[in-house]
């Protein structure tokens, strides 16, 4: 039993250590997926560090029926459009007794939150 409970409590570690944040608490406001570049601004002032790039993202693919023969079901086109988006790497450093949070916006909204190493 009792090795069960080291085996179980190093488990439970190993997981926490790679689980995302989803949240990130700047005083006293709680910045979340989905808050605009504005608002993290506002409540937590200048990132640390910060990072930015374009990617093209494929959304789609749409699936639209056609037909010669006005058969609904006869043929289908897959169409897929390449979108442009800005991505923005934010790292928060909040010094050593806590870890840094890492922000990904895109297209100026909070896509993730992620948690660092400790701060310095």
């Amino acid at each position: 039993m009792k090795y069960f409970l080291i085996i179980l409590s190093a488990v439970f570690f190993v997981l926490s250590i790679s689980i995302p944040a989803f949240a990130y608490r700047c005083g006293n406001k709680l910045i979340n997926v989905g808050n605009t570049k504005y608002e993290v601004l506002q409540y937590c002032g200048e990132p640390t560090w910060q990072d930015a790039w374009e990617e093209e993202h494929l959304e789609g693919p749409y699936i639209y029926p056609f037909s010669n023969s006005g058969n609904f079901s006869a043929g289908r086109t897959r169409i897929a459009t390449i979108v442009h988006v800005t991505v923005e790497e934010w790292v928060y450093n909040d010094g050593p007794a806590r870890f840094m949070r890492i922000l990904t916006f895109e297209n100026g909204k909070v896509v993730s939150i992620k948690k660092g190493n400790y701060g310095f």
